[in-house]
């Protein structure tokens, strides 16, 4: 895995932020987690549009 080196702040709304904890506890799993796996599938959509991408 690359070293990780950049951070990223975002703000979400309570529901929003709600809904994230309790994908998170339910899954047993980090918000940094949950969120890094959103975004390949994010490259993964992207690349099947021809988009270039690095992370995959």
């Amino acid at each position: 895995m690359a070293k990780l080196t950049d951070s990223v702040n975002f703000r979400l709304t309570s529901e929003e932020k709600q809904v994230w904890l309790q994908y998170c506890q339910m899954t047993a799993r980090t918000q940094n987690d949950v969120f890094r796996d959103y975004l390949r599938t994010l490259a993964k959509k992207m690349s099947k549009k021809g988009a270039s991408n690095p992370l995959i």
